[in-house]
């Protein structure tokens, strides 16, 4: 009931006007980075008295061969949804005065950005904490946290987790309202969604992705974060796969930017992705086999809402 009463609060929000949303955004994305930052300088300019003393009571067991992989798959999962978000600009391609010159440099800002931060946050730990504590610890940041901020670090770092919550939820309405609008506007989806409002909202589409995201949080956290971890990974490949197409198909269309080491680079993220994909499959039975259903149904869905939004095109003109 909290999840969906926060979707809904942005719905609302976002409603009023794309301003309300970009400036919701650009509030919740500065708190968390300031967090963050604060969090890490206070860890190594505070923690060097609180270290946490080695343990020898419980041993760090090594895993190899499959289990091994299988264990590395299971924490991308929960770490793919974090680091998301790099490449959101591209859903306002379209409100982004010059793309070909800010998209790429708002792509490789967010990388560098949530690669720094993570790998402070990481460090940090590592310098406050032993292996053999941080091992089989499922909030080892909120334990280092504990030994600078004393018991109110536990709390302080998920107080940080809920704003960086908030900020991806509203982001996601965001981007997905964009797409359903895009499509809509291109003629891939039905026609009424497309509609924006005075404030430059599109409505009907926000309306819709509001209520899917709704759907999503009624199950758990770990099997939303399953299922999206594979949808975001089945987009990297279809995306990744599509630049070959496309540069194939439109060898002299005006590209601003080039990506680097095509199409070596490219070839090794699509390949990363497609083994993603695979050892999901085979290692989550649960979860990756109903994202796979999902979006193979979504293909004759799709196909359907094409062929009707032609038709009431065709009927309108």
């Amino acid at each position: 009931m909290a999840a969906a009463s926060v979707i809904l609060a942005f719905f609302l929000l976002q409603r009023r006007g794309i301003r309300w949303g970009s400036a919701t955004q650009l509030v919740t994305a500065g708190l968390k980075t300031a967090a963050f930052v604060v969090v890490v300088a206070a860890c190594f300019l505070l923690g060097g008295h609180a270290r946490a003393p080695e343990s020898t009571a419980a041993a760090v067991s090594l895993k190899s061969g499959w289990q091994l992989v299988a264990s590395f798959l299971l924490a991308l999962q929960a770490v793919l949804y974090a680091v998301d978000g790099w490449d959101g600009i591209i859903y306002f391609g379209e409100e982004v005065r010059d793309p070909g010159r800010d998209i790429p440099r708002a792509i490789f800002s967010s990388v560098f950005s949530i690669m720094g931060i993570y790998l402070l946050l990481n460090l940090a730990v590592l310098y406050l904490l032993p292996m053999n504590q941080i091992a089989g610890n499922d909030f080892s940041v909120g334990t280092a946290a504990s030994y600078v901020f004393g018991r109110y670090g536990d709390t302080l770092i998920r107080a940080i987790m809920i704003v960086s919550l908030l900020s991806c939820l509203n982001a996601n309405q965001l981007f997905c309202s964009r797409t359903l609008y895009k499509m809509s506007y291109d003629g891939l989806f039905f026609r009424g969604a497309s509609a924006v409002n005075r404030g430059g909202t599109p409505v009907p589409a926000l309306l819709l992705s509001t209520g899917v995201g709704i759907v999503f949080v009624l199950g758990t956290f770990e099997h939303v974060i399953a299922m999206l971890s594979f949808f975001f990974v089945a987009n990297y490949t279809l995306s990744y796969a599509s630049l070959f197409r496309l540069r194939k198909r439109e060898p002299d269309l005006r590209r601003p930017y080039r990506a680097w080491g095509y199409p070596w680079t490219t070839g090794i993220a699509l390949a990363a992705s497609a083994i993603f994909l695979i050892a999901s499959l085979l290692e989550d039975r649960h979860n990756a086999p109903i994202a796979l259903a999902m979006l193979v149904l979504s293909y004759p869905v799709f196909r359907l809402l094409q062929r009707v939004s032609r038709t009431s095109r065709a009927a309108a003109v």
